[in-house]
């Protein structure tokens, strides 16, 4: 697929794989295999074709990465344990607040955003596969990897009113949810200096989610 990608079909295939490994690299510590696909002499060029973004400084640095411990390390460090370099990936930490004891606080899970996300997934039929928040950024972008998955289907069907309308839904989420709190969450993991991959990863991402709406 990596070698030939020309039909918009195959363009929607190939965004609805980048989601989903994305979306796993979120939820999960990587694995050798998931490293693999950033090592692909030409995703350079079809990063340019598919989503018309010129993606090379962080595609660079995430080919350079190797599988080792210090990278799961970087995971659980930052996306799972909570410890002093932890990163909180849910939407309500960044965009809710919540009144106790007569005063805003913000910063907490489970707020509005993520009741809110919830409503959007289950109108769409998507069903949560991991054991996270529906706000954790790798369950939502695991929704746009569905959604792209959907879009592959009625570009093959030939039914262009669905694929507007799934195009509406992608564009729509991402605008109401993932560009208004993604990059805050980028920018702390940018402020770890000791991070090197998820950076990378979340700097790539959001140029991709840029270029849905």
């Amino acid at each position: 697929m990596l070698d030939n990608i020309i039909t918009l079909h195959e363009k929607a295939l190939f965004r609805r794989d980048m989601y989903r490994l994305i979306s796993k690299l979120f939820l999960f510590p990587p694995t050798e295999e998931d490293l693999k696909a950033f090592k692909n002499s030409r995703l350079k060029h079809i990063f340019s074709e598919v989503f018309d973004i010129q993606a090379g400084s962080a595609l660079k640095r995430l080919s350079y990465q190797e599988f080792c411990s210090e990278l799961r390390e970087e995971f659980f460090a930052i996306l799972s344990v909570p410890t002093s370099r932890y990163i909180t990936p849910f939407e309500s930490v960044y965009q809710d607040k919540r009144e106790i004891d007569g005063k805003d606080v913000g910063g907490l899970l489970g707020g509005k955003s993520m009741y809110d996300v919830a409503a959007v997934y289950e109108k769409a039929g998507f069903i949560l596969s991991a054991s996270e928040l529906p706000d954790h950024i790798g369950c939502e972008l695991g929704f746009i990897a569905m959604l792209t998955a959907k879009e592959a289907e009625t570009i093959e069907t030939g039914d262009e009113e669905k694929r507007e309308k799934v195009k509406g839904l992608i564009s729509t989420f991402i605008e109401q949810h993932l560009l208004k709190w993604f990059p805050k969450l980028i920018e702390k993991l940018s402020n770890d200096s000791s991070a090197k991959f998820y950076p990378a990863l979340a700097e790539l991402t959001l140029a991709m989610l840029k270029k849905e709406i």
